[in-house]
């Protein structure tokens, strides 16, 4: 047996009877008879100007020998070092070296041989200590080569005497589990302390998002990535075949909207161990990229080789991108993360014949600061995932109402109408009411908007902080005080603020309830408004975004009721569109439904502010505007909000609304087409772009409406004409173009208007209408 061989050579290395040389012939021949071979037993050669000890292929790799059973230490620079070096460097890294010591040698030989493997020559060294361990552990010599050449091409380390370690890291796959699971779960400990619920496994939803993850994972297995393989002939005979495979796509970005529920999938996948091996972070943890840190605890090798047993690749999920977005370094972390993943993991990976290294990075983000990251991931092969959690649809939402209702213990008895449904199957809003009805038992509800949601979070919320009775907190103060910490966060265009911030609010406008500082924090935390980082107990963040865009609604009409200033709102808003933390057309309806409720002196002088606020609908529709570009619709009170404003002579702002009430995105009604079309064009008559609605009425089928037709009639614009007519030959419109054409002033608008060579082209083509002639495109009018 083999086993015995180890003996054998532990014996030998004490034998004094035998000479020198013949005791480096017997080592050699020993040390031949261990090796594991494919095909043909390690052979002997001599050639012209060199020997090898043992020539011989396994597992699709070229192995030599050396064999030293030299008492005397061989030094770096020793020709019986430098003619093995010579040996293995000549061909190039398209073998493996294993340098064989039956005695110590000196370290100088580990240094070179380490300085081999990092050239990619790679060389392994067994001397004096390890075939003493070896005869005591009696692992077969074929997973010992396995486990150095994994050693050596990912940490260079040529030796590990250690075999003990060699035959844990080989035999126990259950204690691997173990071991990575307590790698994985340390790093996910500051997150889950930080966002996950004690009921998070009762409420979670399992849904097509998950399914994705669950296929991003698969192509990231081991055994998917596997680009080597073993088959047998007809006679029994193993052979190696190989078959390259394209890279998988190891990035995976989550894009969505605020209140999705991004960061309650993140904990989801927090501590998955089944199908894959998972951790998470939030995006604005230190060291994110800290990657071969945290591999390196898996094994010197980066944990590819027990991977490759387990078969899992691991996932690290990486939440909340937006709330690093003011970072730099956040962004240098990112790409970092990255490249090591494409470059050194990588490599890795294909030292063991897998096409990557098993791991993927998971990021989430709310999609209105995806631009803010865009340049980092540009070029990069990207599986984009986008808006498809917004909301539960309807078998996701029987399913989630199910489980926050028993959770929370409470019971809609009513049928929920389309309005309430769509509410609150938004995540968010789902949690929010089901937070606020918490062991209501039986109750009735009707059409829920998110404004009632959140409304009715916070008079729970009233109710909370009036029965507990802190002497100097009523309900309305602790609301005040709750505003002005939102539009604190709103200012400071992060959703964190210090106990030291906090403290200084209370002293500026709550003096008397400076002792009671310590208790009113309690307050805020008992209550779930604010919750603290686990890295810092005097840091705080809002539990939900939500929250700073309701309160700060709140802040505004309190400032405003305050000054009876309207001209605040301007400067609020700008505020809010610049600080990147809160929506500032969530914070308009929020401050028109509580306005309606709670300050309704000030409500309708409110709403006409906005409508006629050149400041606010100039942002607003650039905002729109950039949405409808990335394809999202307006929204109905978005719209409903611009068409309040049909009456605005401003240029900017009916051109913009003009262009977002026809959006496709928005499905638009034909009447509000015409009016923002009129608005548009009598406001910006001097444009020389006018010609640029007429696509767009096109579309919309309305080309040849009165609007339109008197508006293209008067117009000494020679584009204009040029477009309207090629738009009427390229959609068939002849014969309603001839009845038009009929009851115009035709005299007037050739031999007036188009009297320079400028209109050529354009009576052109009105012959070739009203002659039936054949048009042959000549130009693009559509551009």
């Amino acid at each position: 047996m083999i086993t015995d061989i180890y003996e054998q050579i532990e014996k030998l290395k004490s034998n004094d009877s035998i000479s020198r040389q013949k005791k480096g012939f017997l080592f050699e021949q020993l040390v031949r008879e261990i090796q594991p071979w494919d095909f043909k037993p390690p052979i002997v050669t001599t050639g012209i100007s060199e020997q090898l000890d043992g020539v011989f292929n396994w597992d699709g790799k070229t192995f030599i020998i050396e064999c030293k059973a030299k008492e005397k230490e061989i030094k770096r620079g020793d020709h019986d070092w430098e003619d093995f070096e010579l040996k293995i460097r000549k061909r190039k890294g398209s073998v493996i070296g294993l340098y064989c010591c039956l005695y110590a040698i000196n370290d100088s030989i580990y240094e070179a041989a380490t300085d081999l493997n990092k050239e990619g020559v790679t060389t392994l060294i067994m001397a004096d200590k390890f075939w003493f361990n070896l005869n005591i552990e009696k692992l077969e010599f074929g997973i010992i080569l396995n486990y150095l050449i994994t050693y050596a091409r990912a940490s260079f380390k040529p030796s590990q005497d250690d075999i003990k370690k060699i035959k844990d890291w080989h035999f126990n796959n259950d204690d691997i589990q173990r071991r990575i699971n307590s790698v994985l779960i340390y790093e996910s400990s500051t997150f889950l302390r930080r966002f996950k619920k004690e009921n998070h496994s009762k409420l979670y939803v399992r849904r097509e998002i998950d399914k994705n993850i669950y296929d991003y994972a698969r192509q990231l297995k081991p055994s998917a990535l596997k680009q080597k393989f073993k088959t047998k002939d007809i006679k029994g005979t193993e052979h190696t075949y190989e078959q390259k495979k394209e890279p998988p796509i190891q990035i995976f970005m989550l894009r969505d909207f605020s209140g999705a529920g991004k960061t309650f999938f993140s904990i989801e996948y927090a501590e998955h161990r089944e199908f894959f091996l998972s951790y998470t972070k939030a995006a604005n943890q230190k060291d994110i990229d800290n990657i071969p840190d945290i591999l390196e605890k898996i094994s010197p090798h980066f944990g590819v080789q027990e991977l490759i047993l387990l078969d899992k690749p691991i996932l690290f999920f990486i939440d909340s991108l937006d709330e690093a977005i003011y970072s730099q370094n956040k962004h240098i972390e990112v790409r970092s993360a990255i490249e090591f993943v494409n470059g050194t993991l990588n490599s890795v990976g294909r030292k063991f014949d897998l096409s990557a290294f098993p791991f993927g990075l998971v990021f989430t983000i709310r999609e209105d600061y995806w631009r803010a990251w865009e340049s980092d991931f540009e070029g990069r092969r990207t599986i984009n995932s986008k808006k498809v959690i917004s909301s539960f649809n309807d078998k996701e939402f029987d399913t989630a109402l199910s489980n926050y209702s028993n959770v929370y213990s409470f019971n809609i008895v009513n049928k929920i109408d389309k309005i309430s449904k769509n509410v609150l199957s938004i995540p968010i809003n789902l949690s929010i009411f089901s937070e606020a009805n918490e062991y209501k038992g039986d109750i009735r509800i009707s059409e829920i908007w998110e404004e009632h949601v959140l409304h009715s979070y916070f008079n729970r919320k009233k109710e909370n902080v009036t029965k507990r009775n802190i002497p100097g907190i009523t309900a309305g103060i602790f609301i005040k005080i709750c505003t002005d910490i939102a539009f604190f966060v709103v200012k400071n265009k992060l959703n964190q603020i210090h106990k030291k911030d906090i403290l200084s609010i209370v002293q500026s406008n709550y003096i008397v309830l400076e002792p009671l500082f310590e208790e009113l924090i309690l307050l805020l935390e008992s209550e779930s408004l604010l919750v603290f980082s686990s890295e810092n107990r005097h840091l705080f963040r809002f539990k939900h975004n939500k929250f700073i865009e309701f309160l700060s609604s709140y802040y505004i009409l309190y400032q405003l009721d305050r000054l009876q200033d309207f001209e605040i709102l301007d400067i609020f808003s700008d505020s809010i569109f610049e600080s990147g933390v809160a929506s500032m057309f969530k914070i308009h309806d929020f401050i028109i439904f509580i306005s309606k409720k709670e300050f309704p002196f000030l409500a309708e002088e409110v709403d006409n502010h906005y409508a006629n606020s050149e400041k606010f609908m100039t942002r607003s529709l650039k905002r729109l505007r950039s949405d409808i570009a990335t394809g999202e619709a307006s929204g109905k009170r978005a719209l409903n909000l611009i068409l309040k404003k049909c009456s605005s002579k401003n240029p900017e702002i009916t051109w913009d609304s003009f262009f977002v009430v026809v959006a496709k995105n928005n499905n638009p009604e034909s009447h509000h087409v015409l009016t923002t079309f009129k608005n548009a064009w009598d406001s910006n008559f001097k444009s020389q772009n006018l010609w640029k609605l007429l696509p767009k009425m096109t579309i919309n089928n309305l080309l040849v409406t009165s609007e339109v037709i008197t508006r293209v009639i008067s117009s000494n614009d020679v584009k204009v004409w040029e477009v309207f007519l090629g738009l009427i030959l390229e959609n068939n419109l002849r014969e309603e173009f001839k009845e038009i054409w009929n009851e115009v002033d035709k005299d007037k608008i050739l031999n007036q208007k188009m009297v320079d060579k400028d209109w050529d082209y354009n009576k052109n083509l009105i012959d070739i209408i009203l002659n039936d002639k054949e048009f042959v495109k000549g130009i693009e009018f559509c551009t």
